[in-house]
């Protein structure tokens, strides 16, 4: 049988151990409450709230790592386990602290591009559905357009992206839209023809080549107003008219007197149009006489031509011995015959000179020198 004192000591031990039993259960309850009511990462949200209600790292003040606090996050209806809240490719905390764009909304200026894609793509501003001020959305620029939503002016033709739209109908990247030689700024600003049209007045004549080669006006399709169309006529500024000075010596006439000579004129434009060339005054007893302006006449040239063929006879009309044969050309020829090129023509005056055989030929007639200066005079 135990004993009374040991009975006692039994006793004591059983209350000692349920004592640290107790002080046990309660510090366990107290550590528990304090940590559960408690905000061990700071951020403003007690442990249990994070733990229970929030799905959040009550260990760490910025769950998502967006650069904002869970607290934060919560309280303007951010996601704080979501870093891009809005998905739009910028992160919470990079859209509140240097962007100010909006976190809660993909497009902020409502411009069809994400803030993301506006940002780290095109480099236009979330924040202004218009970055370039052209009057084309950001969007509507990247999207239909295909136009540079940073430059107001994509292909630098002096009209911005939007007036070449709206207004004119032009290609926003392409600077002359027809191709023309002008840039539709000129046409439209400068010289006010039609930026969709190559050649605004149909005159076969693109506008640029009639602006910078011929000077025409390629607002009218007859510039020099002679009935040919400037892509026709060989000179769209001029109603070409050629004029014609003669000069001659006759060196023999018949045996009774010097020649008395006239001459017969032969035109004709290489299209085949004729012109009347006609038969000069006769001049009478001339084989005294220097070559010089003795005759001049003037031709309304066909405009068309850039040739023209001519053909000079002479003949002595004195009354011993009628229409006698006048030699003016080469050996085996009376006549003379040459071309006259406009091209020539136009850097100034012509001089030809034409020498016979020196002595007399019955089938070829007198020798007659003969010069001829060719040059345009204004219509």
């Amino acid at each position: 049988m135990e004993t009374e004192a040991e009975e006692k000591v039994t006793i004591d031990e059983g209350l000692k151990k349920q004592t640290i039993v107790i002080a046990a259960i309660f510090f366990i309850s107290v550590a528990t409450a304090v940590g559960l009511f408690s905000d061990i990462d700071g951020d403003g949200l007690s442990n249990s709230s994070e733990f229970f209600f929030h799905g959040t790292d009550f260990l760490e003040l910025d769950t998502d790592w967006d650069g904002l606090n869970d607290k934060y996050e919560l309280d303007n209806k951010l996601d704080p386990n979501e870093p891009d809240s809005d998905f739009d490719g910028l992160s919470d905390g990079r859209e509140v602290k240097y962007i100010f764009s909006d976190p809660l909304s993909p497009d902020t200026d409502d411009d069809k591009l994400s803030d993301g894609e506006e940002v780290n793509e095109y480099h236009t501003s979330p924040l202004n559905s218009d970055t370039d001020g052209d009057g084309l959305s950001d969007g509507d620029e990247v999207i239909l357009y295909l136009t540079n939503p940073l430059k107001e002016d994509s292909d630098g033709d002096d009209i911005n992206d939007n007036e070449e739209i709206n207004n004119y109908g032009t290609d926003p990247n392409l600077a002359d839209t027809d191709a023309d030689g002008l840039t539709d700024g000129e046409e439209i600003t400068i010289y006010f023809t039609n930026p969709l049209v190559m050649d605004t007045d149909a005159d076969g004549l693109s506008d640029g080549i009639e602006i910078q080669s011929t000077n025409s006006n390629p607002l009218s399709n007859d510039t020099d107003g002679d009935g040919v169309k400037d892509g026709d006529d060989i000179n769209p500024n001029l109603d070409v008219n050629l004029s014609f000075q003669y000069g001659y010596e006759a060196y023999t006439g018949d045996s009774f007197s010097a020649p008395d000579v006239y001459f017969i004129f032969y035109l004709r434009s290489t299209d085949g149009v004729y012109y009347s060339g006609g038969t000069s005054v006769t001049y009478v007893d001339i084989s005294s006489s220097a070559v010089g302006d003795t005759g001049t006449f003037t031709l309304d040239w066909d405009d068309t031509a850039t040739i023209l063929e001519m053909t000079v006879q002479a003949y002595d009309a004195d009354t011993w011995n009628a229409d006698e044969v006048m030699d003016l050309g080469p050996a085996g020829s009376s006549q003379i015959s040459f071309n006259i090129d406009f091209s020539e023509l136009s850097d100034g005056t012509i001089v030809l000179d034409f020498t016979p055989e020196v002595a007399f030929d019955q089938l070829e007639g007198h020798p007659c020198n003969f010069s001829i200066h060719l040059f345009l005079s204004p219509q």
